[in-house]
């Protein structure tokens, strides 16, 4: 067989493996695509070997190990050009790393982009690694970051979660355990409207852009208010990343007020039943015990590891929305008057507790609490909308 022959039977060859990576690059992983094509390659040749020796008649061993020489040198340059040119491919496995995370994105049209990146990749290709699951769960976080907010008080960054609506099981469900107290049953369903609530705590920071005041200030206000105060959960933690401690609810709503002047917005507390629903994880729930996992010591502070006394925040794993601290650090205020039996009468439609009542509900328990196990996404507990404690806090929520 003459070197010319052999180049128009390896040229056949290319161009018979391109034609089969052009059908199979929306089909087949790009690994398998090179290696079919690699298989495709070889195959055309030695065929056409085999048909030009019988042609010629000379299909002898001398002329099928020569041939067998070249097919070997060519397979080799045409997987060094595949290596060096891979198929055009939208996540390498460069990028499907980098998908794993997305914290650092936080401008929309990047994140359009990488949402867009994601839906395309999950239609043309099939990882081998990270199951279609994980991409569709990958595509939501994407999506829910891209609705995020975050804004500014007197140069202070303000963060929000946007949480999707939808309906839950609230209350003593199985995951929650068996030290469900009667309050949190019955297990009932629940269905929320879409709202924003935020990433962290309010900060010992975002307190002063808002109040223009100290957490130093509000710790001895809260001394000078006897007798609603309690000297067992002193804490003289400072720092602009430290949560805001010593909050009564009525603070709470003192703090609103001016932030929705300054903002011309309406945030608010968060309602019993949103605050469980995005503590769950809202639609992406994967049902842990806790807010973001089974295990307590990754997403929470609480008595057994905080060395009794709050932490900054964030400092912990975040739940399936990207929202830090729901389980353990500080107390969280709700909007609701607390009730024990509420869920035995409660809407489905987006609950807002009794109507009156003495008492607050708190939700998410705290670095001083000395039970623990109250740190479950269920757990209910209130105290005098007067009370300044220093476990207690709150985060904002906003309606769309």
């Amino acid at each position: 067989m003459t070197t010319l022959r052999l180049v128009k039977i390896s040229g056949i060859a290319i161009l018979g493996a391109f034609v089969i990576y052009l059908i199979c690059r929306n089909i087949l992983p790009h690994f398998w695509n090179n290696i079919f094509c690699i298989v495709v390659f070889i195959a055309i040749i030695v065929i056409g070997i085999c048909i030009e020796g019988y042609l010629k008649n000379k299909a002898n061993i001398g002329n099928l190990a020569t041939a067998g020489g070249s097919v070997l040198a060519v397979t080799g340059i045409f997987i060094s050009i595949l290596l060096v040119f891979p198929p055009k491919n939208d996540f390498t496995d460069e990028k499907v790393v980098l998908i794993e995370d997305t914290d650092h994105l936080s401008d929309p049209p990047t994140l359009k982009k990488k949402e867009e990146a994601l839906e395309k990749y999950l239609k043309t290709e099939k990882s081998d690694t990270i199951s279609d699951t994980k991409f569709q769960e990958k595509i939501q976080e994407v999506k829910n970051q891209r609705n995020n907010i975050s804004f500014t008080v007197n140069d202070v960054t303000f963060e929000m979660i946007f949480v999707e609506g939808g309906t839950f099981t609230m209350g003593c469900t199985a995951e929650q355990g068996s030290k469900c107290s009667d309050e949190e049953k019955p297990a009932h369903q629940v269905t929320v409207n879409s709202f924003y609530i935020g990433k962290y705590e309010v900060t010992q920071a975002q307190w002063k852009a808002v109040m223009g005041t100290t957490a130093r200030q509000q710790r001895e206000k809260a001394i000078a208010s006897r007798p609603f105060y309690t000297e067992d959960s002193d804490n003289n933690k400072e720092g602009d990343n430290y949560p805001m401690s010593y909050v009564s609810w009525n603070d709470a709503q003192v703090f609103i007020r001016k932030m929705n002047e300054l903002t011309d917005k309406n945030f608010r507390l968060p309602t019993e039943a949103e605050w469980e629903y995005a503590a769950r994880g809202g639609t992406q729930s994967k049902y842990y015990r806790y807010s973001g996992s089974n295990k307590l010591d990754d997403v929470a502070w609480y008595y057994g590891n905080s060395g009794l006394s709050p932490h900054p925040v964030g400092a912990k794993i975040p739940n399936e929305l990207g929202i830090y601290d729901m389980s353990g650090n500080v107390w969280e205020w709700c909007s609701d008057w607390y009730n024990a039996s509420y869920y035995s009468s409660s809407p489905q439609n987006n609950p807002k507790g009794p109507s009156s009542g003495t008492y607050r509900v708190i939700r998410g328990n705290s670095w001083h609490h000395h039970y623990s196990q109250y740190c479950y996404v269920a757990s209910r507990s209130y105290n005098e909308p007067e009370l300044r404690n220093g476990s207690y806090s709150f985060r904002l929520v906003l309606i769309p």
